[in-house]
């Protein structure tokens, strides 16, 4: 079973924590930043198996055959958001707004297959 309230509860002590450190030293506030992301990042990959097992039966039962994609599309954006938060937290902006972009092309250019599978349906649908 999920806990969430044990990962709610994890992301407050460090959150506290990082506030605190941050007053005396900003290397290390990084760092307990970091290493806060990293354990949440185990907690929740070790949850996510039964899901993802889920999704591709059902997948497999309605005959998705690019469900890999939406699971690559997905990571994509957790990866690219979570290190966008980071830049954003340590006064990089910039730097933030540009892993958004990249992260956003990212899972357009993984998208071309599809777009391509939809492109030919569409041509024989019409014609």
């Amino acid at each position: 079973m999920f806990n969430v309230f044990g990962l709610f509860g994890i992301v407050l002590v460090c959150a506290i924590l990082v506030v605190t450190v941050r007053k005396y030293n900003q290397e290390h506030a990084f760092a307990v930043s970091l290493a806060c992301l990293c354990v949440v990042a185990v907690f929740l990959l070790s949850q996510i198996t039964d899901v993802i097992l889920e999704i591709t039966e059902l997948a497999g039962s309605a005959q998705l055959n690019n469900i890999d994609l939406l699971f690559k599309a997905v990571g994509i954006s957790i990866v690219g958001q979570l290190m966008a938060d980071v830049c954003t937290d340590y006064g990089q902006t910039s730097l933030a707004s540009t892993i958004s972009v990249a992260g956003r092309f990212a899972i357009v250019i993984l998208s071309l297959p599809l777009f391509k599978d939809l492109f030919s349906i569409a041509i024989e649908l019409v014609g």
